[in-house]
C-alpha cells in the first residue's frame, strides 16, 4: 500500500496496524507503484499520541479514510492533502509516523530525542532496503526535533529533502547537527510564519534552562546554503512562490501555530517538493534579495 503508518512504541517502530511485522508491511506496500519513486516520512507535533486514545494521530491527520475528509481542518488528512490516498496511482510511499508527544512539554521535548534515535534507524534501513528511492521528510513543530535529531544519528546523507514546518526547536541545535555526516547534502525548506512567533517566544520561555538555550529556531535559522528559510509572509516571497506555479494565500491570522499547513497552496507546494515535482534546488524558492544601494547588478 502507498500509505503505511507506523508507530514509534518504547521498544521498535510497527506497523500502525496490529499484527503485521515492519518487514513485512514494507515490502508490501514498497511492491505497489513505482520502484523508484520518494518515500516521504511525515512527523506530527505536541498533544499526539499513537499510545493514548483521542489523540491519536492516525486517527486524525494521518487517516486517510473517507471520514478523514470531514475532520475539522487542522486536523485534516496530511496524506491526503499531499496527494497520498493509498492508491496505486499515488506519487511515492508514504510513510506516517505517529510517536508519543504528550504529557508535560519539557518531557516531549526530551523524549523527541530517543523518537530521533528510532527515525534514524528507520531511515537507515529504508536506506539500505531501497537504495533507487530518494527519502523525504515534512514534519511540524516538535516533529522538527525529532527530523533533527535523527540527522545528527545517521552515519551518512540519506534524506535528500526535509521540510520543517513553525519548528519547535532551538537554533543552537540545528546548527550542530548542520555539522553531523547525516546532515551533509540535505536540502532543508523552514517555513515559518510571523503567526508562529508568539509560539517560539513560549518555546524560548520553556526552555531557559535547557543547555541549548538560546534563540528559537523560527527567530534565527541558520545560514546555510542548503537550508532556505521563509515566512510566507513577505509580497516578496509569494510572489516569487507564484512565478514558480505554487499560489500561496497571504497571511490572515495574528496568531496560528498551524499556518504553515493550513494556508491555501501551502500543502499543494509540498506535495511538489515531496514528490519532486517543484524546483530542482530549494534555494528558488527564496526571492533574490535585494541589491545593496550602488551595487550592481549580476552578470
Amino acid at each position: 500500500m502507498p500509505v503505511l503508518n507506523l508507530t514509534v512504541t518504547p521498544e521498535d517502530i510497527r506497523p500502525a496496524q496490529s499484527g503485521r511485522s515492519l518487514n513485512a508491511a514494507l515490502g508490501r506496500a514498497a511492491a505497489r507503484g513505482d520502484s523508484t519513486a520518494p518515500i516521504v516520512l511525515l512527523l506530527h507535533g505536541y498533544r499526539y499520541s499513537p499510545l493514548r486514545g483521542p489523540s491519536n494521530p492516525h486517527d486524525s491527520l494521518y487517516a486517510t479514510m473517507p471520514c478523514a475528509q470531514s475532520l475539522p481542518r487542522r486536523k485534516g488528512s496530511w496524506p491526503m492533502a499531499l496527494g497520498f490516498r493509498d492508491a496505486e496511482t499515488d506519487p511515492g510511499l508514504c510513510l506516517p509516523v505517529g510517536w508519543d508527544a504528550r504529557g508535560r512539554f519539557a518531557e516531549a521535548f526530551g523524549a523527541a530525542e530517543q523518537v530521533g534515535a528510532r527515525l534514524a534507524a528507520l531511515i537507515t534501513r529504508l536506506n539500505r532496503q531501497f537504495p533507487a528511492r530518494p527519502i523525504h521528510v515534512m514534519a511540524h513543530s516538535l516533529g522538527a526535533r525529532v527530523v533533527l535529531a535523527a540527522m545528527a544519528r545517521l552515519p551518512g546523507a540519506m534524506i535528500q529533502r526535509v521540510i520543517l514546518l513553525a519548528p519547535a526547536d532551538l537554533a543552537d541545535h540545528a546548527e550542530t547537527v548542520l555539522g553531523c555526516p547525516g546532515a551533509q547534502g540535505v536540502e532543508v525548506l523552514q517555513i515559518s510564519p510571523t503567526e508562529n512567533w508568539l509560539f517560539d517566544r513560549l518555546l524560548e520561555q520553556a526552555l531557559r534552562r535547557h543547555p541549548q538555550a538560546g534563540p528559537a529556531l523560527g527567530r534565527r535559522p541558520p545560514e546555510a546554503e542548503r537550508w532556505v528559510s521563509l515566512t510566507l509572509d513577505s509580497d516578496a516571497e509569494l510572489a516569487n512562490l507564484a512565478a514558480l506555479g505554487h499560489a500561496v494565500a497571504p497571511r490572515h491570522h495574528r496568531v496560528c501555530h498551524w499556518s504553515a499547513y493550513l494556508r491555501d497552496g501551502a500543502m499543494d507546494l509540498y506535495s511538489a517538493l515531496l514528490t519532486e515535482r517543484g524546483p530542482r534546488a530549494l534555494r528558488e524558492l527564496a526571492p533574490p534579495r535585494p541589491l545593496a544601494s550602488g551595487a550592481p547588478p549580476s552578470p
